[in-house]
């Protein structure tokens, strides 16, 4: 229902907020425990009312579980619902900004199904799917300073969450037409949004080089995203190039995480 291994690899994105000596203290590990908790209820309502917006256009019960359900159980409703409010829960003891960034995920998962259904529209569909995931990033900052590697590792993680949602839309052009969705890649069709896909790498390089602490970081960050837009232009189907992807970047932004951390 709540479509956990869509979406498990991005339960570990609030410990970009960590330092070396938070990853070092227990203090610091249980913090960054309890964001990873509110992301991943925080992500399984997103993708949960996604779910149930969804099941009538979407075809793959693989993809999604309610595909092609018309009548859902209360206990469904319930369910994503509740997800929603444990995330909320579990963010308010991390501070109020934790909180207001867990409910500003929460707000464009909302938008970007739902009302007023922002997935249709192109670009804006993009804009909102990217502040579904952003603000994940922030749940286990400490008072004071970020790390110093955390703004390389922002724009890092912005490219290449563009480049998987717009091969996701490449992939689903189909069901995207059926549900009367003109989302970002099927105005622009397959070939120009290929060529954003590359041209979002670019800047998201640009950015993380000039944002980075040290060169190391920056060529580090740059590498992954050249190595997921490698893999997203890649001429496999859609599909199977954004498994693909999802690999790739998660591997890069383990790397690009480490080096900020040690160098």
């Amino acid at each position: 229902m709540l479509r956990a291994p869509q979406w498990l690899h991005f339960a570990a994105l609030p410990l970009a907020g960590l330092d070396r000596a938070a990853i070092g203290s227990i203090e610091g590990l249980g913090r960054g425990a309890l964001a990873s908790a509110a992301a991943s209820l925080a992500l399984g309502y997103a993708y949960g009312v996604n779910a149930l917006a969804d099941r009538a256009s979407d075809r793959s019960v693989e993809k999604n579980p309610l595909a092609g359900v018309e009548r859902v159980p209360t206990v469904a409703h319930a369910v994503v619902a509740g997800a929603a409010a444990a995330a909320f829960a579990a963010s308010l003891p991390l501070g109020a900004r934790a909180s207001l960034l867990t409910l500003a995920s929460l707000a464009a998962g909302t938008a970007y199904s739902v009302g007023p259904r922002m997935k249709a529209l192109p670009v804006l569909g993009l804009a909102f799917n990217t502040a579904i995931f952003t603000p994940l990033l922030g749940l286990a900052l400490p008072s004071g300073a970020p790390p110093p590697a955390y703004a390389a590792l922002f724009a890092t993680f912005v490219g290449q969450l563009v480049q998987s949602q717009l091969l996701h839309e490449i992939a689903d052009a189909a069901e995207d037409e059926a549900a009367e969705a003109l989302t970002t890649a099927r105005l622009l069709g397959p070939r120009w949004a290929r060529a954003c896909i590359a041209g979002t790498a670019l800047v998201s390089a640009a950015a993380a080089l000039a944002l980075a602490p040290r060169p190391v970081v920056g060529l580090c960050a740059a590498a992954g995203l050249a190595c997921s837009a490698a893999a997203a232009l890649s001429k496999l189907d859609p599909a199977e190039a954004r498994r693909i992807h999802k690999h790739v970047a998660a591997a890069g932004g383990a790397l690009l995480f480490a080096v900020g951390l040690f160098s």
